[in-house]
This record gives structure tokens, C-alpha cells and sequence, in this order.
């Protein structure tokens, strides 16, 4: 099929209002910082925070933390989440790192057969697990986990392959590296297909929703760049006044969250829906990143300012998310 290319020029980005109530900073109590990684269409955020122990997961819902630790682990990280309330990530002990299974607080430990240091990066609602690990080459491999049974896939060619999400199609995305560069790809149940952005030197896909709209950013000689690809049709996310433009995720509705740099070396989050720029920007924040958006407006994020790095959940609709 052939592929045609947009690029989205608006004039100016619109600020982010926070005078509604629209912007959450989200602090474990008693954190050093604070990272808030994937959040349901329901609202529950699932992140990882530090502390003088070390590091740990942890899960928000309706104002109310809940810390993840995988038993007998030295760190725990959480970076999925699905609408079951199930949690995924990985956990550090003495033998390295081991992905994970968090289903009601009950924990499985999920480790490729024959490789080393899995991590589950994220969970579908069909409880569809991707992630990478190690091979016995030392190369990273991709994984998916359903049923009980795990797949293990590399792009052809690849000396290491990185998924980065999954829909509840089972489509898979991510990106990997050959001896000609850094390629997107769609895992579509088997079905490999490389994505490279016209004329670009690199090319990552980060995130693709229901209706198979991938996310992703390329870098070319003028930086780096967002797109999102539909139906073969590449367009350009190009925020505004920025130097570089990185989109995270993407719901069912279009909407794409991510950050870019302007020109005082700045990191801002965004939101673009139907071609409308909006800044994300912590109170008293020195950089700002959006990492994931759901269909009812809500985005989860992180900022980092003087004393630390925190988390925050704001809504595209400048409503109250929770008190």
C-alpha cells in the first residue's frame, strides 16, 4: 500500500490551564520522587517511587495509594496496568531482573524460558503481557504472555528488539536495531511488519490504540519528530516552536500525549487532539513529560523540579479528577 505523508503545522501551542483543578502532582508520601507510568481508562495509576529503601511500585486509585513490592525483591518497578486491575512490571533480586504478574495482590513471577532479565512493560485487557529480555546471545528479545504460554519474537535480522506496547487486537509495537539502524515495528499476531519513516535516520513506535493507530517518534537531520501511522499514512507531530517533539501514547479517540524540548532546552508534556497543541506543565516544574492518555481525558505524567521528580495526573477536560 502506498504511504502518504501530512505534516501538522498549528500556530502556537495553548497553554495548559491548572485554575480548574485540572493538574494533579502526585508524591508518594515519604518518596525521594515519584514516576507515574500507565493509568487505566478508569482513572488507576500504577508508577514507581524511591525511597531510602530503594525503589518500589505502587498503584493509585480514587486517592488511594497502594504500595507494590514483589516478596524476597531488592527493587520492584510498575509500568502496565489494564481495566481487570491487573498490574505488570518487573522486580530486581539477586539473580536480576524478573517481569511480573500482579493480579489482586497475588504476584507470578514471569520469566522467559531459557533467557534472563524479563521485564513486562505492559498488559492489554485481554491480559496479553509483552516485554523484552535477555537471550542466551546477550541480545534483548521481545515476548508475549497469554494463557500461560509464552511467544518470543525478534525482528529478522535484529540484534536486539524492544516492544513498547500492545492493543486488545493483540498488535504489537516497538522498535528494534539491525546493522542499518533503529526501525518501528508492528507484531500483528505474527505478521512482522518494519516501519521506517520516510528520509529518517531512526524510526521508534511507542504505542498503538485499538483501531491500530501507531505512535511514534523518528529522528532526520533537522532532530526529532512524533508521527502518528494510519492505514499506511504517515503524519507528523511536530509541536509548535519546539526542537524535538517525543509522543509516548495514544487512546482510541487519536489523542497523542508526549514532551518536547523548545528552544531554552525546556522538556514541556503536550496533549494533541485534532490538531490542537496544549503545553503540560507542572507547578514550578523544570520539565515535563506525559506518558499515557485514556479515552476520558485523563493523562498521567511526570515533572521534575528542584527537590525531586514527581508524578501528576491531569484531565483534558479541566475537570476535578479526585480530592
Amino acid at each position: 500500500m502506498p504511504m502518504t505523508f501530512t505534516t501538522i503545522n498549528v500556530p502556537g501551542a495553548q497553554p495548559y490551564l491548572d485554575h480548574h483543578g485540572a493538574f494533579t502532582t502526585i508524591n508518594f508520601p515519604g518518596a525521594i520522587s515519584t514516576e507515574a507510568h500507565g493509568i487505566t481508562d478508569r482513572g488507576r495509576i500504577v508508577g514507581s517511587y524511591l525511597d531510602g529503601a530503594g525503589e518500589h511500585g505502587f498503584a493509585l486509585d480514587k486517592g488511594a495509594f497502594t504500595t507494590i513490592n514483589v516478596p524476597g525483591a531488592i527493587n520492584t518497578f510498575a509500568f502496565g496496568a489494564n481495566n481487570r486491575g491487573d498490574v505488570v512490571g518487573y522486580y530486581v533480586a539477586g539473580s536480576g531482573a524478573h517481569a511480573y504478574l500482579d493480579h489482586q495482590g497475588v504476584f507470578t513471577t514471569l520469566d522467559v524460558p531459557g533467557g534472563s532479565n524479563t521485564e513486562a512493560l505492559a498488559i492489554s485487557d485481554r491480559g496479553q503481557i509483552v516485554g523484552s529480555f535477555t537471550d542466551t546471545a546477550g541480545s534483548l528479545e521481545g515476548f508475549s504472555y497469554l494463557n500461560g504460554a509464552f511467544q518470543t519474537f525478534s525482528a529478522p535480522g535484529a540484534s536486539n528488539t524492544e516492544p513498547g506496547g500492545v492493543n486488545n487486537r493483540g498488535q504489537i509495537v516497538g522498535f528494534f536495531f539491525d546493522n542499518t539502524g533503529e526501525h518501528g515495528f508492528l507484531d500483528n499476531h505474527g505478521a512482522f511488519t518494519t516501519i521506517n519513516f520516510p528520509g529518517a535516520i531512526s524510526t521508534e513506535a511507542h504505542g498503538v490504540n485499538d483501531r491500530g493507530r501507531i505512535v511514534g517518534s523518528y529522528f532526520d537531520s533537522a532532530g526529532e519528530h512524533g508521527f502518528v501511522l494510519d492505514k499506511g499514512a504517515f503524519t507528523t507531530i511536530n509541536v509548535p516552536g519546539a526542537i524535538d517533539t517525543r509522543p509516548f501514547g495514544i487512546d482510541n479517540q487519536g489523542d497523542v500525549v508526549g514532551y518536547y524540548e523548545d528552544a531554552s532546552q525546556q522538556f514541556h508534556g503536550f496533549v494533541e487532539a485534532n490538531g490542537v497543541f496544549t503545553t503540560i506543565d507542572g507547578p514550578n516544574a523544570g520539565s515535563t513529560s506525559a506518558n499515557g492518555v485514556r479515552e476520558n481525558g485523563l493523562i498521567a505524567g511526570d515533572d521534575v523540579v528542584s527537590i525531586g521528580a514527581h508524578s501528576f495526573i491531569a484531565s483534558a477536560n479541566h475537570e476535578f479528577l479526585f480530592s
